[in-house]
């Protein structure tokens, strides 16, 4: 069963703030920041409330982003200014946050802060999926928090 239409018309704030998802509103922080799953070509993964896939980069460690400057416009994090929410088929023991640098707050699924990709422009778009720009590989997540394979 899809939650993000439910989601979708419960989270007017969410959707509000992410209708912009072309440039810098990638970054907005989000309000109790969902995390759901979405049916997308490379299968079952996780997506923030409005279906955008969600990645991890491979050189984060112990839950601590290494994104910054460059990386970051490419790879914009997933923000929140709450506590971040489990949707239906995600695990809530594997949600946190993480501080960064300029004191915002990274939404974190198991060891991975979560980021989206510059050139997904909709729901269910997997374009960040298994590339390897700065200094490591990129991928989507399934939800026991691993890396999703193709």
């Amino acid at each position: 069963m899809r939650r993000i239409p439910a989601l979708l018309t419960g989270t007017i704030a969410t959707a509000a703030l992410l209708a912009g998802l072309g440039g810098t509103g990638l970054a907005d922080q989000v309000p109790s920041a969902p995390v759901a799953i979405g049916d997308t070509k490379i299968g079952k993964i996780l997506v923030d409330g409005e279906g955008r896939t969600l990645y991890l980069f491979e050189r984060d460690t112990e839950g601590k982003s290494t994104c910054y400057g460059g990386c970051a416009e490419n790879w914009p994090p997933y923000l929140t200014d709450g506590e971040p929410t489990a949707e239906e088929g995600t695990k809530a023991d594997l949600l946190s946050t993480t501080n960064r640098k300029d004191g915002s707050e990274q939404v974190v699924y198991g060891k991975w802060p979560l980021y989206y990709y510059h050139e997904d422009k909709k729901p269910g778009d997997t374009f960040g999926h298994d590339i390897d720009e700065f200094g490591a590989e990129w991928y989507a997540l399934q939800a026991d928090g691993k890396k999703a394979s193709h």
